[in-house]
């Protein structure tokens, strides 16, 4: 972990507003009152391990590739796309129907904006998308603000500017803003070379001072 020292790293914003946002009891508490949830956006999450320009590109384009079925098949209004500062993208996007938000008990309300949200998660892997199949369904999840340091790279979680993601990575990444000390991108993957387990040596009973290997 590198030092970025008094800056802020890793600064979360919840992907659900709530009417009492404070000490939220558990999902499935049933001893507190349940939370009155009042909205919820809409986040994909795209991760192309490991980190290296290569993946990225191909997160890149994964993104750019949802982003425009987005468009054509749902009545979601994007809101952005942010670079995470490391392995990928989010999309970020607002669901202008608020039916769900209308349900007055707040245990059914968050379990119908669930449901929802995980239909819509459906369609998307159905359509081929490399999502992370959790984030986009969950109202308890929290992403990464834009405008903050990621703690493991050093760069900048930046909202991507007009026409920035239809560009190649390597055009535009050299200008996103990082700390001083960021971690370098390597171009490609780091290759793996196996390591090669040496045998213990054993002795042979009955053999005398001859030696063999397990």
């Amino acid at each position: 972990m590198k030092s970025f020292d008094s800056l802020p790293t890793d600064v979360y914003v919840s992907t659900s507003s709530w009417l009492d946002p404070v000490n939220l009891p558990r999902l499935n508490d049933s001893r507190r009152p349940s939370p009155i949830l009042i909205d919820h956006i809409v986040v994909f999450d795209i991760d192309m391990r490991p980190f290296c320009r290569s993946r990225l590109e191909i997160a890149r384009k994964e993104a750019l590739r949802l982003r425009e079925w987005v468009i054509e098949n749902t009545d979601l209004k994007i809101r952005h796309v942010s670079f995470s500062g490391s392995k990928g993208f989010h999309i970020v996007a607002i669901d202008p129907d608020r039916s769900p938000f209308e349900e007055p008990d707040p245990v059914k309300r968050e379990q119908v904006v669930r449901e929802n949200r995980k239909a819509l998660l459906g369609r998307v892997i159905e359509a081929g998308h490399d999502v992370d199949p959790v984030v986009t369904a969950d109202t308890r999840r929290i992403i990464r603000l834009p405008g903050t340091l990621h703690g493991s790279t050093g760069w900048t979680c930046s909202i991507l500017g007009e026409g920035q993601l239809e560009r190649p990575v390597s055009e535009w990444i050299s200008e996103m803003p990082k700390h001083e000390i960021a971690s370098k991108i390597p171009i490609r993957t780091p290759i793996q070379i196996p390591r090669i387990r040496k045998r213990k040596k054993t002795v042979v009973k009955g053999a005398g001072n001859l030696e063999g290997s397990e």
